[in-house]
């Protein structure tokens, strides 16, 4: 997992939907961060792709963690799992 401190560009940010799931510790929306604290995400009705601050206090309270896809165009080698990063292989 990326602290959310640390998150950059691209990163994943993960966020719990209320009852969609039994637990609030489940994933039930992503975005993906941009820069200076606005992400791209997708809503469910109406279908839209829209910019959103990430201060919000809806998206403060709901936030879970986040995550880095790394793409390794050296070889098709998996990247080191103790950081929690995503390796994607080409």
């Amino acid at each position: 997992m990326v602290e959310k401190d640390l998150i950059l560009e691209g990163d994943l940010l993960f966020f719990y939907v209320e009852d969609k799931y039994p637990t609030n510790d489940i994933p039930g929306h992503v975005g993906i961060y941009i820069g200076q604290q606005q992400m791209i995400h997708c809503l469910p009705s109406p279908s839209k792709v829209i910019l959103t601050s990430i201060e919000k206090p809806h998206w403060i309270k709901k936030y879970l963690f986040a995550r880095r896809i790394l793409i390794n165009t050296n070889d098709m080698s998996v990247a080191d799992s103790s950081n929690n990063t995503v390796c994607l292989l080409r």
